[in-house]
């Protein structure tokens, strides 16, 4: 997890967000 960069989060909440509302609250979280 230590390994991640700011730009790696940044990345992953913008393509969890998109996932979010494309499919879903619940898509989302299963998709971890």
């Amino acid at each position: 997890m230590e390994e991640l960069t700011h730009q790696q989060i940044i990345d992953w909440f913008e393509k969890d967000s998109k996932i979010r509302r494309e499919q879903g609250v619940e898509a989302a979280f299963l998709k971890w």
